[in-house]
């Protein structure tokens, strides 16, 4: 398990980050190939994207399974173009049949010779097939090991690749749109209280000396002695979140003439500066990844604290990430080990049945894999013509690919039940850690135990009979949306 009160950070290109959240990543990997050609590309368009900012990954390294499909691609090549030979041999048969169907001279000859096509492109996708298979089984839960990730990082592939990946030293949320975390998936809820840092607390021999507070001395607390309660394994980060059309408060990276991108791997001290530069732009936030179920399940916390003349606020906003929709685990339900001969007599007459449509289908694949280069572009053509005419170029990241594959249920009724437990835990601790640093400085808390009351009693609101993370809201006021499409990877 992660080590509580692990800081998302790291000065090693190799290690693979977030090596905790063991499952989602598997079947990511698998997806690779489950999942088609349509979800490799969109791994690659975003990865090699050099305009919009890497968006923010939570609970999944991006790397491995962006290289795999690069991999993948590239290795499908000599079979697709096998596939283009085999259709055209298809169309040539086909239309000398019909040519001497329509002169009265049909062959004998010719049947035969589609009956050859036919048999040599059955051949050629089932053994395409089995090499899948094979591969698969690497990702099935017998045989995946964290080697077979580590093996995937070190591999050579394309350094476009990382144009669009921010990695584990990314310290900059450049987001589209209103909602800044987005990325860490359905907003669940949210919770806000202040303080009267100058209202003296009454004790029985009069009012106490008031201490100054230090928002440093409050966020390094949280930071430090939250983890340390023992509810759940985190890991903790900081992060400045900006608007993607207020990016030019950022450093711009040139990869070429005309494209800039902005950098999300300042350093603290950039970032800091930054910040400084711009108070009402830049917003800092420490955020707590509660991460379950080996990475399935994620509650992200969001908290910003604030302080302005005898005003302290702290601000708490919720996020979950749920696991992958079903879609993804066709690994858990293949059958590697079964070799009875029903099994490959079925298999064989239905890739025999189905290997025209497979062949039609990867010369499709091999189209859309060289548009990708075109894909790239025209992002950059878009980017040139919107920079001409206005220089608020919308520089927001695209969904993370952890958020774009949430499923809107949760898998398991106990996943309900744990984080209905995370979400009364952290909020306990958060608060009682503020009353004793309050109470530590002679500030009076008897408003704020009231406040905690209500946020204490403040439980998981389900709207009808499924748990859904569309349906789900946390506390008054709450709420929570998804906008998950089963169908946009496929």
């Amino acid at each position: 398990m992660l080590d509580r009160g692990k800081t998302f950070s790291s000065s090693n290109f190799s290690e693979f980050a977030w090596q905790d959240c063991r499952e989602f990543t598997r079947l990511a990997l698998a997806g690779v190939y489950t999942r088609g050609a349509a979800f490799r590309r969109q791994l690659l368009l975003k990865a090699m994207n050099p305009v919009q900012a890497p968006p923010l990954e939570i609970g999944f390294d991006p790397r491995p399974t962006t290289y795999l499909a690069w991999m993948v691609e590239r290795g499908e090549l000599a079979y697709r173009t096998f596939c283009v030979a085999i259709l055209m041999a298809y169309v040539g048969v086909v239309s000398a049949y019909v040519g001497n169907v329509s002169t009265n001279r049909p062959s004998d000859t010719l049947v035969f010779i589609a009956l050859g096509v036919f048999a040599v492109g059955a051949v050629w996708t089932m053994r395409h097939s089995a090499r899948e298979r094979s591969a698969i089984q690497r990702f099935s839960r017998d045989h995946f090991t964290p080697e077979t990730v580590a093996s995937l990082l070190d591999a050579p592939h394309d350094k476009k690749l990382d144009v669009g990946i921010g990695g584990y030293q990314q310290r900059l949320l450049v987001y589209r749109d209103y909602d800044p975390f987005r990325c860490a998936g359905a907003a669940i809820g949210r919770w806000s209280f202040t303080v009267d840092v100058e209202k003296r607390a009454q004790i029985g021999t009069g009012a106490p000396d008031l201490v100054p507070i230090s928002l440093s001395q409050i966020n390094q607390m949280i930071a430090e002695d939250l983890p340390q309660s023992g509810f759940g394994d985190m890991v903790i980060r900081k992060i400045a979140a900006l608007r993607g059309r207020d990016a030019w408060t950022l450093p711009l990276l040139s990869h070429d003439a005309w494209t800039r991108q902005p950098s999300v791997t300042l350093n603290e001290s950039a970032v800091a500066d930054v910040v400084a530069k711009h108070p009402d732009l830049v917003r800092e936030y420490l955020l707590f990844h509660d991460i379950r179920w080996n990475g399935e399940l994620i509650l992200t916390h969001a908290i910003k604290t604030t302080h302005r003349g005898r005003i302290f606020y702290i601000e708490a906003s919720r996020y979950l990430l749920t696991p992958p929709f079903k879609e993804f685990k066709t690994v858990d339900n293949m059958h590697f080990s079964d070799r009875s001969l029903r099994t490959k007599i079925g298999r064989l007459v239905g890739e025999a049945m189905a290997s025209p449509f497979l062949v039609l289908g990867e010369v499709y694949n091999l189209l859309a894999y060289a548009m990708l280069g075109h894909s790239i572009r025209r992002l950059k053509t878009e980017y040139r013509h919107s920079i001409e005419a206005t220089p608020l170029f919308d520089y927001g990241a695209v969904d993370s690919t952890r958020r774009e594959i949430m499923d809107e249920n949760f898998e398991h009724y106990f996943q309900k039940t744990d984080l209905d437990f995370g979400i009364k835990a952290f909020d306990q601790c958060v608060v009682e850690l503020i009353c004793r640093y309050m109470e530590d400085h002679g500030v009076d808390i008897s408003d704020l135990r009231k406040k905690a009351f209500a946020i204490y009693n403040s439980g998981i609101l389900v709207q009808g009979g499924d748990v859904t993370a569309q349906a789900m809201a946390v506390g008054q006021g709450a709420s929570a949306a998804s906008t998950h499409d089963a169908n946009a990877t496929h």
